[in-house]
């Protein structure tokens, strides 16, 4: 969960806002791209969550999330093979004053070349949980349990044994 100010707080809640979006793009070479909501076609950014298997939360599903957007770059779709993408969301205030969200990582998982624009859709990193495991005992605290588990999906566990 994010924690906003009580400013963030009375500002989502009117009836009408001023906001934009900004990212970045990983690629696998090291290189970085920003981008701004310029950038970005207008109506194209999309963030869904959804449960994987059905439509409840259930033992052993995976609660993930989907990204969509198309960017005016001139990037190589292929040199996207493998990158990721980190989306903020920012809410203006008056008077010029921001406040960011981080709206998460994800890996772009198709990257479609039209004229002038790059369609991008991808997956948060959930999705590496939604794999079974072949595990003879278990055995272990609910910390040491959550640690084999992020090892073995490659996702940083963000927290600690504390």
């Amino acid at each position: 969960m994010q924690l906003t100010t009580k400013r963030f707080q009375e500002v989502i809640n009117q009836p009408s806002r001023k906001f934009s979006w900004s990212g970045k793009l990983y690629l696998r070479d090291g290189e970085t791209i920003d981008f701004t909501d310029k950038e970005i076609l207008k109506g194209t950014g999309y963030i869904q969550r959804s449960c994987s298997g059905s439509s409840e939360l259930e033992l052993g599903s995976v609660y993930a999330s989907e990204f969509g957007l198309s960017l005016f770059t001139n990037v190589d779709r292929y040199r996207l093979e493998g990158a990721q993408i980190s989306l903020r969301y920012h809410l203006h205030f008056d008077a010029g004053n921001q406040e960011s969200i981080p709206m998460g990582i994800f890996e772009v998982s198709e990257a479609n070349r039209s004229k002038k624009r790059l369609e991008l859709k991808g997956f948060d990193f959930m999705l590496r949980f939604d794999r079974r495991f072949t595990v003879k005992e278990t055995f272990g605290t609910a910390f040491e349990l959550l640690t084999f588990i992020c090892e073995r999906c490659r996702v940083q566990l963000g927290m600690t044994e504390a």
